[in-house]
């Protein structure tokens, strides 16, 4: 892995002493205009970004580790984040970006995560454009991504990067082959964007896959895409139900936990029974799903195994040690409750 430029890298470029590249980044007098124009371009051409940390109050480096989320407020992500703290080596802390899914916030974000030097980054959730795809990769600062996939398809996996995740495929294909196994042939599906490279691409594909393999014909009426949050799956399931009264799904396969939550609160408020009208099934294994009315059949996640994993692959990067895995799949469960019901 590519050390990143320091300010030593900088002054050896531009063939001037140390001090006259730290008088110049601190914005000193005594440094004569085109030395000061020399080592201002040479920072820019270099990517050179300062450590304001270790400028300001340090006598030793602080070691410090970035957390980027899609959403602080999920179960899922937070369960992570602790699996994180609770691995972390003690000399090391942590600072959290969370982003909404709002690509301008994760740029700003990384941007601070750059200028602060942090000594790498765990990326929980979010979407990674090409952009910050390449931002990231020629940072060569440690990236370990949660539940994010990395979409390096036609080059070679990058030396800085390193991921952990579950078969997001073959879990929703478990998941609806038990439904169609069940006696349901009409199942409803609740996901996110269908073309989202980080979980609803592959749930989707497990799903549709799922169908094929009972012979059961695809139907784009009851797939409904949303952010899968609680209010886009009451959302979702109310637009569901409005729009096929006369042929309601027998069972909704929601690609989240707190989605499939918000549909049981919509069907519970439009008089539907789960599971004697609509059989319902979750994914993520959050607490909430074991003391719901019904309990929630859900496929569970590691998540504390997730923050564990992504703490022993930094720490591996950070210390250039040799990785043999990269891409970690840990297992997951399928918890079968009270909320599926057989139509057999």
């Amino acid at each position: 892995m590519k050390k990143r430029v320091t300010l030593a890298d900088v002054a050896r470029e531009a063939h001037v002493g140390i001090g006259t590249a730290s008088r110049v980044l601190n914005d000193m007098p005594d440094v004569s205009p085109e030395k000061r124009k020399l080592v201002l371009s040479t920072m820019k051409k270099m990517n050179f970004k300062p450590n304001r940390i270790a400028q300001g109050l340090m006598s030793k480096p602080m070691k410090m580790l970035a957390v980027v989320v899609s959403d602080i407020t999920s179960t899922f992500f937070s369960s992570i984040i602790k699996g994180i703290e609770n691995n972390l080596p003690k000399e090391y802390g942590l600072m959290l970006f969370n982003t909404s899914l709002d690509t301008k916030r994760l740029h700003t974000a990384l941007e601070m995560i750059y200028e602060k030097h942090a000594d790498g980054l765990f990326f929980l959730g979010e979407h990674m454009d090409e952009i910050t795809l390449n931002k990231l990769e020629q940072s060569h600062m440690p990236v370990v991504a949660v539940s994010s996939k990395i979409p390096f398809t036609n080059k070679k996996f990058p030396a800085n990067f390193a991921y952990v995740s579950i078969n997001n495929e073959q879990a929703a294909y478990l998941a609806t082959d038990y439904l169609c196994e069940s006696g349901h042939r009409r199942i409803a599906l609740l996901i996110s964007d269908i073309k989202d490279e980080n979980v609803g691409f592959d749930r989707y594909n497990g799903y549709r896959r799922a169908l094929l393999d009972n012979k059961i014909k695809l139907d784009s009426e009851i797939i409904f895409e949303g952010d899968l949050s609680l209010l886009s799956g009451y959302e979702l399931t109310q637009k569901m139900i409005n729009q096929t009264r006369n042929n309601l799904p027998t069972a909704i396969f929601a690609a989240s936990d707190n989605a499939a939550l918000g549909a049981l609160r919509a069907l519970h408020e439009n008089n539907l029974s789960v599971p004697e009208d609509i059989s319902i099934i979750g994914f993520d294994g959050i607490e909430s799903t074991e003391f719901s009315t019904p309990s929630l059949t859900t496929i569970s996640q590691p998540r504390l195994e997730m923050g564990e994993e992504s703490v022993a692959l930094m720490m591996k990067l950070i210390s250039n040690d040799q990785l043999l895995e990269r891409k970690i799949t840990l297992d997951f469960s399928f918890i079968k409750r009270e909320s599926v019901q057989s139509k057999k």
